[in-house]
């Protein structure tokens, strides 16, 4: 095996533009498969970077197949009914003003339930989260705010708790700064006590807001959904039992990542994948081609080792190998190429866009992403060294020797 391996660097030594070539195309092509599942995989599929973030979930409201809030009403009833969620609450978002109306700053905060830093298991860089007592009526305003929203207005000041703001007109204390990168449940500048007509309004179609959650311990998405579905249709039957035939009306309940895309994700996937897939396959065929040529080249060589008795064995592995070597060349290339974009595009869209980003899109080469580009190494392998081997053992030696390498030796 040594020998062949060393036989197989000196063709690829031999041949320095060829090899190259090579392992140029192949970087291309395994670099736009390895970047797209890495860029997906960060984006839909990987979980929540929080303790036991697989198991947060996002809670909406399905009418005729079209996803928006649930109302608070229905949520109100449903409560104290839940036994899949190990912890739940509700939260819209809400922009407020910071500071005089005329020189003020916008401030994107979530509106929520107190329990949003245990449901998620974060603890405060500074101060505290939010309290039951936050939301009784008469208490005094208080925001907790974002890491970088603490950096943004305040400087990173450690002195900044129970400094009072204005916000929307309304003194608001300060009684918590979270730590950098969380911004749960999607990105947000600051979380706000939701008020108490919110958690318990008065009737149907007068709030609507979102539901975040924890699966409890052996309960899966499906069987939440299940459960939701069957409480939001006994709510709903408390008001308006046959004002709405013909609606259809359930629950969805995803991760928060797949929710974003409005469940849109799972075709995504498929689509960009298989174009990323496609790609590679045109790289494949064409380094296919060159592989084939150059084993045009050689067939009067394979022709007199196979009659000087070499076996078809030996022959097989030795061009399997140089395929090999060229596969390993164009993925460690390729897995080069994906990590630098990933770090192009966090880059670029956090310094663009700090405001607009799911707090989990920090794009990097994550160990998923290795075992993606193991797999694609592999198989792109396997393809390239089956198609050189079977054409090896496809020529007609005797026919070669005759020829005195005249069209054997063509391209």
């Amino acid at each position: 095996m040594l020998t062949d391996l060393r036989y197989a660097l000196r063709l690829l030594a031999r041949s320095p533009r060829f090899t190259a070539l090579t392992v140029l195309v192949l970087a291309g092509g395994l670099a736009v498969a390895i970047f797209t599942f890495s860029f997906l995989y960060t984006a839909l599929l990987r979980p929540l970077p929080l303790p036991g973030g697989s198991e947060i979930v996002r809670v909406q409201q399905k009418l005729n197949g079209s996803t928006r809030s649930l109302d608070a009403a229905d949520v109100a009833l449903m409560r104290p009914a839940v036994r899949t969620l190990a912890g739940m609450g509700a939260y819209t978002s809400r922009t407020f003003v910071a500071g005089e109306a005329d020189r003020g700053h916008v401030v994107s905060a979530t509106v929520t339930e107190w329990n949003i830093f245990e449901v998620t298991g974060t603890r405060p860089l500074l101060g505290r989260g939010l309290s039951p007592d936050d939301h009784l009526p008469g208490a005094q305003p208080v925001i907790v705010l974002a890491h970088r929203t603490w950096e943004a207005l305040f400087g990173g000041d450690p002195q900044i708790l129970d400094r009072a703001i204005i916000l929307n007109g309304t003194r608001t204390r300060i009684v918590g700064v979270m730590p950098a990168g969380y911004a749960f449940p999607v990105a947000t500048d600051g979380w706000a006590p939701m008020e108490a007509e919110l958690l318990a309004p008065a009737g149907a179609g007068v709030s609507f807001v979102n539901l975040y959650g924890r699966l409890a311990a052996g309960t899966t998405a499906e069987e939440t959904q299940a459960e939701l579905d069957g409480l939001l249709l006994r709510a709903r039957s408390t008001y308006d039992a046959d004002s709405e035939p013909g609606q259809h009306v359930s629950t969805a309940v995803r991760t928060f990542p797949m929710a974003q895309f409005d469940g849109d994700g799972p075709m995504l996937l498929i689509v960009l994948n298989l174009l990323a897939a496609l790609i590679l396959l045109l790289a494949c065929i064409n380094v296919t081609n060159l592989l084939l040529a150059r084993a045009n080249e050689r067939a009067r060589e394979v022709a007199v080792r196979m009659a000087l008795g070499a076996s078809p064995a030996r022959l097989i592995m030795q061009s399997m190998w140089e395929s090999v070597l060229l596969c390993l060349f164009g993925g460690a290339l390729a897995i080069a190429l994906a990590a630098w974009s990933l770090d192009f595009i966090n880059v670029w869209a956090h310094r663009n866009m700090p405001g607009n980003l799911a707090f989990w899109w920090v794009w990097q080469l994550e160990p998923a992403s290795l075992v993606a580009a193991g797999v694609f190494i592999t198989i792109t392998m396997a393809v390239l060294a089956g198609v050189v081997a079977s054409r090896t053992m496809e020529a007609r030696f005797t026919s070669v020797l005759r020829d005195a390498g005249a069209r054997s030796g063509a391209r």
